[in-house]
This record gives C-alpha cells, sequence and structure tokens, in this order.
C-alpha cells in the first residue's frame, strides 16, 4: 500500500536496521532490490551475499560474494567490510554466526543496515536471529542478545507467498526487549491490503 511504502521511505531516511524476513521464494530478494535503490546514492553500502541476486543501482557500493570453500564466509566478509567505510551494511540472507559480527556493525557506527532471514513470522524472525546469533558462540548471555537484538533491530518487514501472490503483510516496529517479561516491545503496523 502507500501508507505501508512511505514507512519503508521513512525507514530508509531515517537510517533504521532492518530485517526482511519471510518464506523461501517469498519475495525477500525482490523486497530488499526495492528497498536499497532508496538509498542516497551518496552512502556507501557494502553489500554481502552467498550468490549474487541483488541488482545493486547505487554506484558508491562493493559488493562481496562469499565462498566458504576459497575462505570467504559470510562471517569473515562482515569484518573485513570494516575495511572499506561503509556507511551501510546489507546480507542478502543470515544464515549462521555471521548474525551477530552483522548486528554488531549495525550497531556500532552503520546505522540504515539491513538483510533477509528465513521466518515463518515477523515474530518468529526475531526469534531466529537470536538462534543465528548464539551460533556464533561469543560468550554473551541469552538475555543480553535478546536486549542487543532489540537495540539494534527498529523494523522487521514480514512478506509471504499465497497461492502465487507475493505481498508484505506485516511491518513490526521493535521498541527494544523488556527484561521483566522476557518479550520484544513490538509495534505491529497494519497499513491494510
Amino acid at each position: 500500500t502507500r501508507q505501508a511504502a512511505e514507512y519503508i521511505q521513512k525507514m530508509v531516511d531515517d537510517r533504521r536496521n532492518f530485517l526482511i524476513a519471510g518464506g523461501t521464494y517469498s519475495g525477500k530478494t525482490t523486497l530488499m532490490n526495492c528497498v536499497l535503490s532508496l538509498i542516497d546514492p551518496e552512502h556507501r553500502l557494502f553489500v554481502i551475499e552467498q550468490v549474487q541476486e541483488l541488482k545493486i543501482v547505487s554506484p558508491n557500493h562493493v559488493l562481496t560474494e562469499c565462498d566458504p570453500e576459497q575462505g570467504v564466509t559470510a562471517k569473515r566478509a562482515v569484518m573485513l567490510a570494516m575495511r572499506f567505510s561503509p556507511g551501510r551494511i546489507f546480507l542478502g540472507e543470515l544464515r549462521g554466526a555471521e548474525a551477530y559480527d552483522w548486528m554488531d556493525a549495525a550497531n556500532t557506527g552503520h546505522p540504515g543496515s539491513g538483510a533477509t532471514i528465513h521466518s515463518d513470522s515477523a515474530a518468529d524472525a526475531l526469534r531466529r536471529l537470536e538462534k543465528l546469533v548464539m551460533s556464533a558462540d561469543s560468550g554473551v548471555p541469552y538475555e543480553a542478545v535478546q536486549a542487543d537484538i532489540g537495540d539494534t533491530v527498529h523494523s522487521v518487514l514480514y512478506i509471504q507467498q499465497k497461492h502465487g501472490n507475493r505481498r508484505l503483510s506485516q511491518i513490526c516496529e521493535i521498541q527494544g526487549f523488556d527484561r521483566e517479561s522476557g518479550k520484544y516491545r513490538v509495534n505491529s503496523l497494519n497499513f491494510g491490503d
């Protein structure tokens, strides 16, 4: 909807960190392409993918295609990104321990970063991110990981495919993590269909 498009443009302009969540073939990459096309070309983008699928229109970008057999894992690529003075860091898909490094980068000087993640809902995306961050075995306690996610991820855009149609079905603003209740503070936005 127009309101959802306006929300996404504001999210980009305000440099909010985000996840694009959904199942296989739901349209995550297509939506990420749309979001990337909205970014000011003055901002330097560092994009990491396992297999190149994103179509980056900004002339100010660095693209790294991972090849674990050659020693270039997504985790290593996020760490290497710091050498290229990126304004924002994007991962074509969070799959493992690189989630820890992406969150650390997004929360320490690279606002407006984003990634896609497989999940069955916006809430499930946060739980999956928890598992991926914990797989880095950084020694950070689980509750601290949840608090970091609540501070780092500002929006989750959930896209789904039903009967061959793809649609952005949920947009959630994440407003931190409540240690007392053990839950994320989530504002689900409804822009209609």
